[in-house]
């Protein structure tokens, strides 16, 4: 018989009860107290292993309630020392090679993160494995071992290893080869993934934790990140809707599905998830005003409380709802009447509203207040803004041409020195700009309604014709096109 794995169990979870059901001060040794039942007796190894058991009892206490001190290390010394040298280490009727390896396992983790002694937490670490190749528990110190030293030289010098780095990898690999629902190993291996730019091993090990807790929001949300990092949205858009699901008030995973569901074009549900994003972080910023929270967490609020409304106010311009825009851009400017992003998103929803005075003084200030940086958005929304208005055309060039300087590739700011041209009559360098930002921006009816304009003061119908059609196609319910459409066709 092997008695010493029931016993294993067992003490583990006494050990952690003793000190707390007893009046024995710290630092001294409980009395054990033997049997009187006058009734009982052991047979050999059930004594051998009962003996064992105290010992490791013992050792496992010492290690629990005094983890700095000399007295878990003499008793699991001790242990160890008597069972290498009596006959429990052999062919027996008390330990298995499994039960022994434990014992080695737990010695190899206290030398390692208490004793400070790598050199014998691996000497045991071996003889545990020797003993049984397949531990869980032996694999798991060793994986843990290693990542913990490696990272620790890492953050040290910020310096990589790859063959360190390696060997730490294959180690914690072999725990969840072991055993797939490891979620320690998992999670190391996650971190470290993530950490060292190993991104599929990361997913992989994120993917496991969150099958192994599915109901853990963190797990989904680490995942989440790691799809987003790889442009992978509808992983990560499932990913933080299960985060939802699991913790309704996640603000992280607000402002993301919110951002998703934008690049997606759902209006509703982007403006939903982003403003509950900003009401959570309002009433986060109410509460650390009654607390009087420290000034560092307070003025970190105000920048995600500061960003999540820029969000939203951008979703408010793309959808082509800029008064609501202006509001979210009016409070952020209300904390800080120079903030250079939210003057120019301020300046562009006013532009929307066809108020050419309060769009230009705002696009104006922006450009004023970054006067020793570029600030393309700005120069370009003036210039588009003189294009649209007919007015001070000189200028507008300038400023788009200044704007492209920055992003020569950008669609947007060529569109607008196309649409410039265009109001000069020169048709040959707006038709040129305007291909273009078509180019750079198929999809975008503004810029093909400019260019089909265009075609047609430069006598090219049929060019227009095509290019409306196309316009029409991606914006069917946009009236203005279908009535430029119908008009080209009746000319023909």
């Amino acid at each position: 018989m092997k008695y010493l794995s029931i016993f294993i169990m067992f003490a583990f979870i006494i050990v952690n009860c003793v000190y707390a059901e007893t009046d024995i001060p710290a630092g001294e040794t409980p009395e054990l107290v033997p049997l009187t039942d006058d009734g009982t007796s052991l047979d050999a190894d059930m004594a051998r292993a009962a003996e064992i058991y105290t010992d490791l009892m013992w050792a496992a206490y010492c290690s629990t309630r005094n983890p700095n001190s000399h007295k878990s290390k003499n008793a699991y010394d001790a242990l160890i020392k008597k069972l290498e040298t009596d006959d429990a280490f052999s062919t027996n009727n008390v330990l298995s090679k499994a039960d022994i390896s434990f014992i080695y396992a737990q010695r190899a983790e206290l030398r390692f993160s208490v004793w400070q002694n790598p050199n014998g937490a691996k000497e045991d670490y071996k003889k545990s494995v020797e003993l049984d190749p397949e531990s869980v528990h032996a694999a798991w110190i060793l994986g843990k071992m290693l990542t913990n030293r490696y990272y620790a030289r890492y953050i040290s010098n910020m310096e990589r290893d790859r063959n360190k780095e390696d060997e730490m990898f294959t180690a914690l690999k072999r725990v969840v080869e072991l055993d797939p629902d490891h979620s320690d190993a998992h999670s190391y291996m996650g971190r470290m993934g993530r950490e060292f730019n190993r991104p599929e091993l990361a997913i992989t090990s994120f993917k496991a934790l969150t099958r192994i807790m599915p109901f853990r929001a963190l797990y989904h949300q680490e995942l989440a990140e790691l799809y987003e990092a790889q442009n992978r949205q509808e992983e990560a858009l499932h990913s933080y809707e299960r985060v939802l699901t699991i913790s309704p008030d996640n603000i992280n995973a607000h402002y993301s599905v919110g951002v998703a569901y934008q690049a997606k074009n759902n209006f509703q549900k982007a403006e939903h998830h982003i403003k509950r994003a900003v009401t959570l972080l309002e009433e986060h910023a109410s509460a650390m005003r009654r607390e009087r929270s420290r000034r560092r967490d307070r003025e970190m609020l105000a920048r995600e409380l500061r960003n999540s409304r820029y969000q939203l106010a951008q979703v408010y311009l793309k959808f082509n709802v800029p008064q609501k825009a202006v509001q979210n851009f009016e409070k952020i400017l209300t904390g800080d009447g120079n903030d250079v992003p939210a003057l120019i998103g301020i300046g562009i929803a006013y532009q929307m509203l066809d108020d050419v005075q309060r769009s230009e003084n705002y696009l104006r200030k922006a450009i004023e207040l970054s006067s020793t940086e570029e600030v393309p958005d700005a120069y370009n929304a003036l210039g588009y803004l003189y294009a649209e208005q007919g007015i001070r055309l000189d200028e507008a060039e300038t400023l788009v041409r200044r704007a492209l300087k920055s992003t020569p590739t950008s669609g947007a700011y060529l569109d607008s020195l196309g649409l410039i041209y265009l109001k000069q009559g020169k048709l040959d360098a707006a038709i040129e700009n305007l291909e273009q930002a078509v180019r750079y921006l198929p999809d975008e009816p503004e810029i093909l309604e400019h260019l089909a304009d265009a075609y047609l003061k430069k006598g090219l119908e049929q060019k227009a014709l095509q290019t409306l059609e196309h316009a029409v196609q991606i914006e069917p319910e946009n009236d203005e096109l279908r009535q430029k459409l119908a008009i080209i066709k009746l000319g023909k």
